[in-house]
């Protein structure tokens, strides 16, 4: 940790991950990352889905009123 490597490109950079850490090395902080972009769906189409809902009620009792 705190420690960056210093890499002399794209390739020299796979090359030293595959051979420190293997395959696994690639998908470092995939299960954060995917946690983080569903936590982040959520907060936004929640709000979004509700206000939808509430809309479609409104317009519909406006359309009842005006009858």
């Amino acid at each position: 940790m705190g420690n960056t490597p210093a890499y002399s490109g794209m390739r020299d950079c796979f090359k030293k991950i595959f051979q420190q850490e293997g395959i696994l090395g690639f998908f470092k902080g995939a299960i954060p990352g995917n946690m983080k972009a569903a936590i982040a769906t959520i907060l936004i189409f929640q709000p979004y889905e509700l206000y939808k809902e509430w809309m479609a009620r409104n317009r519909q009792n406006n359309n009842l009123l005006q009858i």
